[in-house]
């Protein structure tokens, strides 16, 4: 009777072995951040050459459509990365875009490291359809639980359509390089990605009240999308091209501007005026907690237009000190959204290099 005792207890022993091992080999596969390359050159903090920028060809005469999508977030959920792809081809259905862009958190939660080949996948397969190329910026939740994001720019350099430069190691960040659009070979229009980094602070505002704030774009990455927007211009008469700058996180003028625009007296102490162009503020904005001249940057190299996501339901687009800023449509379906509030961002490039912003709903 023992003997049979024993033997029973060994055969279920075995049993729970077995499943606690192929539940922590599960858990190891899906949980555990995968490694990518390391940055492994440095940038002489100087100069950078021309070539070494991506280009995207524009039929002269003709408008060039750039379509925006903002905060896919896609989860282990499969229903919910079905939703993305449904909103993401009416959209693309709607616009018909020449190349697309992502304002970053594509992915999202404790499978970012998995997802991200799912995010891929999806994209590359749209891109193959409606035959267009693509690139991304990385918001907060592309990093979550320690995500490795070298992992994810070794994707995004292997991805066939992807349009993605690797940044320096003595750059902060892992998004930030620039792609030209040209008309016979000539920059026309550029486009400037700039890693907006992902940490969150609490800080106290002027009023004395205490906000949450994120973190600033670095002076390392003002100086090298400087060193971009000279080698361009460069090529182009010693001129900087018409150009948008695209971050995963707005600036604070987002909120200078907003405020302004919506108010009886829409005038600063300069005498730049803002106007609300389109949509409204639904959530309070989630800006870098400090300023280090970011916007008169932008504005020196010929930057006029400034994109973001991060606030899910804001869609306001405003102009201001001859600058229009506007927020990503939500294109995912998970965390906090608003169904009204969803789809993308249609930024048309017309025949004189002028940015022209429309949000475009999907219901």
């Amino acid at each position: 009777m023992r003997v049979k005792n024993m033997k029973k207890m060994k055969k279920t022993f075995c049993i729970v072995l077995s499943v606690v091992l192929v539940v922590a080999s599960v858990a190891a596969f899906m949980f555990i951040p995968r490694k990518g390359t390391q940055k492994d050159f440095e940038w002489d903090g100087k100069t950078i050459s021309y070539e070494d920028i991506p280009t995207l060809e524009k039929i002269p005469g003709k408008d060039y459509k750039i379509l925006m999508f903002s905060d896919t977030q896609l989860t282990f959920l499969i229903q919910g990365t079905k939703s993305v792809k449904q909103v993401m081809r009416k959209t693309l259905d709607k616009t018909q875009p020449d190349f697309v862009v992502f304002s970053g958190d594509n992915v999202a939660g404790i499978t970012t490291h998995f997802q991200i080949d799912i995010f891929i996948g999806l994209v590359e397969e749209l891109a193959e359809e409606y035959g267009f190329y693509w690139s991304t910026v990385f918001g907060n939740h592309d990093s979550d639980l320690g995500a490795d994001l070298n992992y994810q720019v070794d994707k995004l350099l292997e991805a066939e359509h992807c349009l993605f430069v690797k940044t320096p190691k003595n750059v902060k960040g892992y998004s930030n390089f620039a792609i030209n659009v040209v008309e016979n070979y000539i920059p026309v229009y550029s486009l400037y990605f700039v890693d907006s980094n992902m940490d969150s602070f609490h800080y106290i505002t002027e009023e004395g009240n205490e906000a949450v704030g994120y973190e600033a774009i670095d002076f390392t990455q003002l100086l090298y999308i400087k060193a971009l927007a000279d080698a361009t211009a460069k090529q182009n008469s010693g001129e900087y091209t018409n150009a948008l700058a695209i971050s995963h996180y707005p600036l604070k003028q987002f909120v200078t501007a907003y405020n302004l625009a919506v108010s009886d007296t829409p005038y600063d102490e300069k005498g730049n005026k803002a106007f609300l162009v389109e949509g409204e503020r639904r959530e309070g904005e989630g800006c870098s907690y400090m300023d280090i001249g970011v916007f008169d940057l932008y504005k020196s190299i010929g930057v006029k237009t400034i994109l973001c996501g991060h606030e899910h339901t804001n869609d306001y687009v405003v102009n201001y000190s001859d600058m229009t800023m506007a927020y990503g449509v939500k294109t995912g379906c998970f965390s906090s959204h608003d169904d009204a509030v969803q789809g993308g961002t249609l930024i048309t490039i017309d025949k004189d290099s002028n940015a022209n912003i429309k949000q475009i709903y999907i219901q």
